[in-house]
């Protein structure tokens, strides 16, 4: 693990709920077997990408496509609906999906809209776990970086059950720090050896009011 995931994928795993889990954006996930391992009962990966993970596994069921084009009737819901690193992609030129809205309009109305989506796969005492770049807004074409207002705006009609923050300190040794809301610089995406990395990630455990 490098970047984000050095610090999303250990504080998510620390909240998983036991039972089943639906993980959005699952083609590259590096963390399928830790989930198993945590009394999973069902695991549903979903990606728009074609993919093969752990298709041996009776627990695991693997769903290709758009997750707005599945409905709970479809695949059931979920003690643990997971969105790692995945929103901020979402109606953006990313992953062989085009960018369904024009150069000049924000995709994340899109998103929020996505996000609302996911949650009705949370089951009644379930939980969402998201992820997403933070610091000052930013539409890259392929992923958009959330600020404070964005963040708000999108937990509001949801119980907001943990917000945590991480932010780099060190991109050369990739050290990063869980700090509070107010320390995350407010900068955009950065480059790095070729690549466009976020500087803070914003950290979230929602469950339904």
């Amino acid at each position: 693990m490098w970047g984000e995931r050095t610090v999303e994928v250990p504080w998510f795993l620390s909240k998983l709920k036991a039972g089943s889990s639906l993980d959005i954006g699952s083609a590259e996930s590096c963390y399928v077997n830790e989930i198993l391992s945590k009394d999973s009962t069902k695991l549903v990966l979903n990606d728009i990408r074609d993919f093969n993970t752990h298709k041996s596994d009776s627990r695991v069921t693997c769903l290709v496509g758009d997750i707005r084009k599945y409905k709970p009737a479809d695949i059931g819901t979920f003690d643990n609906v997971l969105c790692i690193s995945t929103l901020e992609h979402i109606a953006l030129s990313a992953y062989g999906q085009h960018r369904e809205i024009s150069l000049k309009d924000s995709a994340f109305y899109p998103q929020v809209k996505a996000f609302a989506h996911m949650m009705k796969f949370v089951a009644k005492e379930g939980q969402a776990i998201l992820t997403i770049p933070y610091g000052k807004f930013e539409d890259c074409g392929w992923v958009i970086v959330y600020d404070r207002g964005m963040v708000r705006e999108i937990t509001a009609p949801y119980r907001v059950i943990e917000e945590t923050y991480f932010t780099l300190t060190n991109r050369k040794s990739d050290t990063w720090a869980r700090v509070k809301e107010s320390r995350c610089p407010r900068k955009g995406m950065d480059h790095y050896n070729g690549d466009m990395r976020a500087n803070s990630v914003c950290c979230l455990v929602l469950g339904k009011k």
